[in-house]
């Protein structure tokens, strides 16, 4: 994934089309599906001098995922912004649908650290006695993952995904049982995830 996002800064069409489908999905709100809209967005960038600094990228299965600094970001919406970016690759290992957030990059932020700072590979799951928050507008104290949440009541349902099962880990990832004590937005757990290099 590392070649497709140097590829895009280098304005290297060819490549791009060698490593993503033609028709892939694209959820971004900058542009449309297929590759073609996206390698026209290359001349914008180039003439803005976009670059991006990948900060960690980690991959779990089918799926990438890039923590990013734009930097000359104008064509995003302020000079400096921070996006993180969720690429699916197809059984051929072509990009195949990619979703991004993006927010501009906050020079003070209320927990004191900055939006990319700290480990950049995984060495353990979330845990709740060392959580550190990188949300520019939230502090450690007042976040909600920093509540102890209840325990559901007797006979409650186990949250599911769309398919009505039960969100699951590898057994001895999350809860005692392998399900997943958060939905399948918190991507905290990353089941057999590897940094990718």
């Amino acid at each position: 994934m590392g070649a497709f996002l140097g590829a895009a800064l280098q304005q290297d069409a060819a490549t791009m089309q060698e490593l993503a489908n033609a028709d892939y999905i694209q959820h971004s709100p900058f542009i449309p599906n297929g590759l073609d809209p996206f390698i026209g967005l290359l001349p914008v960038l180039k003439v803005h001098g976009t670059m991006a600094e990948n900060i960690r990228m980690f991959k779990d299965g089918d799926y990438v995922f890039m923590h990013n600094i734009w930097r000359n970001a104008a064509p995003f919406g302020a000079d400096e912004m921070v996006s993180f970016d969720i690429i699916r690759v197809d059984e051929n290992g072509k990009v195949a649908e990619h979703w991004d957030a993006m927010t501009p990059l906050a020079t003070e932020t209320a927990s004191g650290r900055t939006q990319t700072d700290g480990p950049a590979k995984i060495t353990d799951y979330i845990s709740a006695e060392s959580y550190a928050q990188h949300n520019h507008r939230a502090d450690n104290k007042t976040h909600p993952r920093r509540r102890k949440h209840p325990s559901p009541p007797a006979g409650a349902k186990n949250q599911s995904n769309r398919d009505g099962a039960p969100f699951s880990l590898p057994k001895g990832k999350g809860t005692q049982d392998g399900r997943s004590p958060c939905p399948a937005s918190c991507l905290g757990h990353l089941g057999s995830s590897q940094a990718v290099a």
